[in-house]
């Protein structure tokens, strides 16, 4: 593997990772206001203020410049922004033509929370403002990247059950293969195979034959030495042998009962 073309590929991968930006949006509702404020606005006295809001929060390493907010529907008062820094003062103009908000910057961690007063009379039904960060629509990616930043926690428990089913599967789908494989294994193989293990220098072509009242002829008929054949089927004595449902023995080819 070519080491400048692995480094090349991560930093591609890197320049394609999206910027992390906490986003949230709450929608245009009704906030009371005493009635001796909303005299001086409102010709009914008793009049709500409609109020919207959106956040964005930087949680990249990067400064991200001009940012744009476009608004659907005009507005009846002066947005209202403010940050996460007390005493911190954020530059951003309004167009009240165009209904565009500008912020010139967004440091690393910094925060701005903005207020919007939508005209009641002109509300548009979807009032959700498109967030454009230098030329770049605000992706559902950038918004993923931001919660699983300001939410740490949240992407190790989803990665932790992540692991977690696929071990399930993993265990379900290994455990069903074990017992497919047992199932194809023929019985008799596994017998000769423990024969063979218990007995290094069995040389003999080995058979398994049911344990009967006729064992003894094929005994007789074995090469076997009696003590082995008892190693090779894993018991000490010949009644132990015969309590056997199968056992493992060397037979000549010309041995036909």
């Amino acid at each position: 593997m070519n080491p400048l073309a692995t480094l090349t590929q991560l930093l591609t991968i890197k320049d394609k990772t999206p910027i992390a930006v906490y986003y949230s949006y709450i929608e245009p509702l009704e906030h009371p206001l005493p009635i001796e404020v909303a005299k001086d606005y409102f010709k009914d006295a008793k009049k709500d203020l409609l109020t919207a809001f959106v956040g964005l929060e930087n949680y990249s390493t990067k400064v991200l410049k001009d940012i744009r907010i476009k608004l659907k529907s005009p507005l009846e008062f002066s947005p209202k922004l403010e940050s996460n820094e007390k005493g911190r003062v954020v530059e951003f103009t309004f167009d009240e033509e165009s209904l565009e908000i500008s912020i010139k910057r967004l440091d690393p961690e910094e925060s701005v929370y903005l207020s919007l007063f939508p005209l009641r009379s002109s509300l548009a039904k979807d009032f959700e403002p498109q967030v454009i960060i230098e030329d770049e629509l605000l992706t559902r990616g950038m918004k993923r990247m931001g919660y699983y930043k300001k939410n740490p926690l949240f992407l190790l428990v989803y990665s932790f059950s992540v692991v977690i089913v696929v071990m399930l599967f993993g265990q379900v789908f290994w455990g069903a293969e074990a017992i497919e494989y047992e199932r194809r294994i023929d019985p008799d193989d596994i017998l000769i195979q423990e024969a063979q293990e218990r007995i290094k220098g069995l040389s003999c072509s080995p058979s398994v034959i049911e344990v009967k009242s006729d064992i003894d002829w094929y005994i007789k008929q074995s090469p076997m030495q009696p003590i082995y054949l008892l190693e090779a089927n894993g018991v000490k004595t010949y009644d132990e042998l015969l309590r056997l449902k199968k056992a493992v023995i060397c037979l000549p080819n010309t041995a036909n009962k």
